[in-house]
């Protein structure tokens, strides 16, 4: 039987699979919080991962896509931000497609 830590590395490159890139430890913080907690505001989010908003904002921001300075698409795709269904001023953070998947693939790892 596989132990903690192999586990935990796998995980690892599986993540590293879907972003081809390292997350820093906020934005997996982030993604594995949104992954348990689908929908959470920013206010909710920031409290829950302990970052201030502009921090939050930023890797959202990168685990997201967004339109580099040259106009070229960025960013993980593993996240979307839209109003909040509960208040419409306030913004909520979801999994796009990608980031279900991923968080799939993770739940299905994590079982075995």
């Amino acid at each position: 039987m596989e132990n903690e830590i192999t586990r935990l590395e796998r995980a690892m490159k599986l993540i590293h699979s879907y972003t081809k890139d390292e997350l820093v430890g906020t934005q997996l913080m982030i993604f594995l919080a949104v992954a348990q907690k689908e929908g959470m505001e920013m206010q909710e989010l920031s409290a829950y991962v302990e970052k201030p908003q502009g921090s939050l904002s930023r890797n959202i921001k990168r685990l997201s896509i967004y339109k580099d300075k040259n106009g070229n698409k960025a960013g993980h795709d593993l996240l979307d931000v839209r109003p909040s269904y509960n208040n419409r001023r306030a913004l909520a953070v979801h999994l796009s497609q990608k980031g279900r998947m991923l968080k799939n693939e993770l739940q299905e790892m994590m079982a075995k």
